[in-house]
Formats: C-alpha cells, structure tokens, sequence
C-alpha cells in the first residue's frame, strides 16, 4: 500500500516508524520545514497515494482563542487522494472541510506520548484505533494499519465529530487529573500529611490509575498538549453550553503555574518524595508483596 504522511514531526515519524514494520507498506513523506522532504516532488508523490495521514501542527492561537488549523488547511487544499488528520482538531473540522472541499476525510486521533517514561511510547501502544468520517477513508486507514502489530489493534469506527471530541477529552481529563493532584498536595500540607504516603494511599484504590498523579516543584500542567487542548476545547466550549468545570481547571493551572514561577525566584528546590519509605508500609500491609512505587513521571 502506497502511505503518505504530511508533517514529520514527533508524531509523523512515530506513525512512519509504525507503517514501514509491513514490508508490503510504502511511506511517503512532505514536510515543508525539512529540507529533504520539501519538495515539489514530495508534495506530488502525496497524491500518487492510497491515503495520506495529516500530522502537522495545531497551535492554540491565543489572540483568537482558538486553534490555528492554517497547516491542516494546506495539506488539505494540495492533496486529492482520501485523508485521515492525525492532528488534534475542534469537534466539526472534518465536517466542515469536507463540506468546503467535497474531499475525502476522515479523523483518527493520536495516542504517542513525546515524554521518556511514557506508557505508550511508540504508535501501536494503546493497542486500538480510532477513526471517524468518511467510510472510504476509514477503510483506508485500516488497510495502512494492517499487519503493522501484533497483536492486531482494534480497529473502532465513529463519526468524525465523536473521533475529534474523544481527543479532547482525554486530555481535558487527564489535565484535570493534575489539577486534582495539585489541589490534594496542598491539602495534605496544611493537614500536616505527607502527600507521598498520601497518593500510595489513593493509589490501592485501582479505580483512580496513577497516570497524572505525581506533583512538581513546577506545579500543575504544561508541555506540548494539554495547556493548548484544553484553551481550545474550553474556547469551543463556550460558545455552545458551560464550560465552568474546564475553564475552573484553567484558572486554577495558571495560578500554579503562577505559584511556581514565584517559587522557582526564591529558588525552591524540586518537590520531595519518600517512595521508599511509603512502598514499605504498604508492601508489609499487603503480606509482603511489591506494590507500585510513586515514580516521577512529569505530565504530558
């Protein structure tokens, strides 16, 4: 199968990686800020494809409020053959550009996680696929993922509108989970808890998931993904129903971001935490067996 991928980023190069594990896979590659992949005969060869996955940047446009999806656009306007975005979009985009262009297009979101220690560090590791819109498209996109992994991922087929909004609610909820912690670290200081015994206490409950759980002398959350995610869907949000719980997880962010800015000046040292001493306690509680240890995982 002929496979084009526009934007060779960190999540374009993790789904090249992916493809090329079938031999049967050829991969094309156009990236306007790589020189060598920057070509008129690069952007051409797209179009001699059998789907072309969109992954180039959407940056939250602070000054709109909105998400800049000026790089989606391009591609989408210079290829002609089905098109699956891989870029995190609003909900009603494909919608939309499928209704400006008549194009074929579908959405699947992106799962690879850009930071050491992720747990899905490469393009196959949540072990499913989501995909949503046009039905050709779809297929398309199951054709390209066939024999890349094995165990087979699980293939699930939505509306775009449902595939786009799923993305923003995974991070919206993991971004909360952080906030959630924040709040409970602060907490646990003023009743005099140490909050590392504190979270392998809310950890036994297996419910919770330890994921976003950790806290940073630079508090709440930042990167790449979550502040941008969140502005968007908040923005979005707003214009259609109450966005109080998303906006209230803004606001309480920037303030310890705020917090940690004012920390950093005083020269604050990075939060403390006494995994040993608390994985001990447990483990004898627990007849002797191992139990998870608070690792340091930063947020996305």
């Amino acid at each position: 199968m002929d496979i084009g991928i526009a934007g060779h980023g960190f999540v374009g190069t993790a789904l090249h990686r992916l493809l090329e594990r079938n031999p049967d896979n050829v991969v094309a590659v156009y990236d306007k800020y790589l020189s060598e992949h920057a070509a008129a005969s690069d952007l051409e060869r797209l179009n001699r494809c059998d789907v072309v996955f969109v992954a180039v940047p959407t940056p939250y446009d602070g000054a709109r409020d909105a998400c800049d999806l000026t790089a989606v656009r391009e591609i989408v306007e210079r290829v002609n053959v089905p098109i699956c975005i891989k870029s995190t979009v609003p909900p009603g985009t494909v919608d939309a550009l499928v209704a400006e262009t008549g194009k074929t297009i579908a959405f699947s979101p992106e799962y690879v996680g850009e930071r050491p220690g992720h747990p899905w560090p490469d393009a196959d590791s949540a072990g499913f696929v989501i995909c949503g819109g046009d039905a050709h498209a779809c297929a398309a996109v199951r054709e390209a993922y066939r024999g890349v992994s094995s165990p087979p991922l699980r293939f699930v087929e939505t509306s775009a509108v449902a595939a786009e909004l799923v993305k923003y609610m995974e991070n919206a909820f993991l971004a909360t989970k952080v906030t959630f912690a924040n709040q409970f670290y602060d907490l646990a200081r003023a009743a005099n808890v140490d909050f590392a015994e504190l979270r392998s206490l809310f950890l036994l409950d297996r419910r919770v998931g330890d994921s976003h759980t950790d806290v940073y002398a630079e508090r709440g959350f930042g990167g790449r993904c979550l502040p941008k995610d969140l502005h968007v869907i908040a923005a979005w949000a707003r214009e259609r129903t109450d966005a109080g719980l998303l906006d209230a997880v803004l606001a309480y962010n920037e303030r310890l971001r705020a917090r940690t800015a004012s920390s950093q000046a005083e020269g604050v040292q990075r939060v403390s935490v006494s995994a040993d001493r608390v994985a001990a306690r447990t483990a004898a509680s627990e007849n002797g067996s191992a139990v998870r240890s608070n690792r340091i995982q930063p947020p996305d």
